[in-house]
């Protein structure tokens, strides 16, 4: 009679070790497969990383814009526009907080553009009615807006040692109260 092959003894050996190897496959298949997602999920958050980076950056540029057309709305000849590039630097100056005093900068050269002392009265006391003709003017509604942004701001986010100025500027008639100046 023949002796039974290598082969035909392999196979009786696997059916009769068919659970036990299925077992060692699923298990061996699973350690494979573990290195390749935790490779997958660092590199998914690689990617969510760098897009947040990239939309951060986006959202600063937008705002940093915002910020210069702001600006130059403060010289247009509306007061509406004006008082709107204003309200609009401090929303900004709230949501920048490195950016605050520069745009407070922005609106106190604003203030000291639009309201300053009229020549010859600098350093001249007396109440005659022609001087105070010219020191007591009607506020404008562009300059108390800018007065009251600056007096809202949060000085905690001030930049070290930093001061507004607000020399030969003709602040009579404007509400300066409820301002942290």
């Amino acid at each position: 009679m023949n002796e039974p092959s290598s082969l035909t003894y392999f196979w009786y050996w696997l059916l009769a070790n068919s659970d036990e190897l299925r077992d060692l496959m699923l298990t061996s298949l699973a350690l494979a497969a573990v290195p390749f997602f935790v490779w997958r999920a660092l590199v998914v958050h690689r990617g969510v990383q760098a897009a947040v980076r990239q939309a951060a950056a986006l959202e600063r540029q937008t705002r940093v814009a915002e910020r210069d057309l702001a600006a130059g709305r403060l010289a247009g000849d509306q007061v509406v526009v004006r008082a709107a590039a204003v309200f609009t630097l401090e929303r900004l100056a709230r949501e920048m907080p490195g950016e605050q005093g520069a745009i407070m900068d922005s609106l106190a050269a604003f203030i000291r553009q639009r309201v300053p002392v009229p020549p010859g009265l600098v350093g001249i006391r007396g109440s005659s009615a022609s001087i105070l003709r010219q020191v007591l003017v009607p506020p404008q509604a562009d300059i108390q807006a800018a007065l009251t942004a600056i007096g809202r701001r949060g000085r905690d986010r001030d930049p070290p040692k930093f001061r507004l100025g607000f020399p030969s500027v003709n602040l009579s008639g404007y509400d300066l109260s409820e301002g942290d100046f």
